[in-house]
C-alpha cells in the first residue's frame, strides 16, 4: 500500500518544477512531510489514475473516507508550498 516517498516525490518534483533546483526541492520537501497513507493515496489516485473507489478498495475503507483525506492530504501540501514559498530564495 505504501508508496516510496523518493518516487512520488521525485514525481511531483520533476512535473511541477519551473525552477530547476528550487521549486523541485520545495516539492520534494512539501511531499515528505505527507504521512504514508496520504502519500499513498495521493500516488494513486494523481499518478496511477485509480479512482476514489479502487483507493477505498485497497485501503479497506469506503470511497468517501479516501475522499475525506485525499482533501486534507491536499490541503497539507498546499499550506505546506504556500509557507514554503513565502520564505526567502536562496540562488
Amino acid at each position: 500500500m505504501k508508496c516510496p516517498r523518493s518516487e512520488l516525490a521525485r514525481r511531483v518534483g520533476w512535473q511541477a518544477a519551473t525552477d530547476a533546483g528550487s521549486d523541485a526541492n520545495m516539492v520534494r520537501d512539501a511531499v515528505a512531510q505527507l504521512s504514508d497513507r496520504h502519500r499513498a493515496m495521493i500516488y494513486r489516485s494523481h499518478y496511477l489514475g485509480r479512482t476514489t473507489t479502487q483507493i477505498a478498495a485497497e485501503f479497506s475503507t469506503d470511497d468517501d473516507a479516501v475522499k475525506h483525506e485525499l482533501h486534507h492530504a491536499l490541503r497539507a501540501l498546499q499550506t505546506t508550498l504556500r509557507s514554503a514559498s513565502d520564505r526567502p530564495r536562496v540562488r
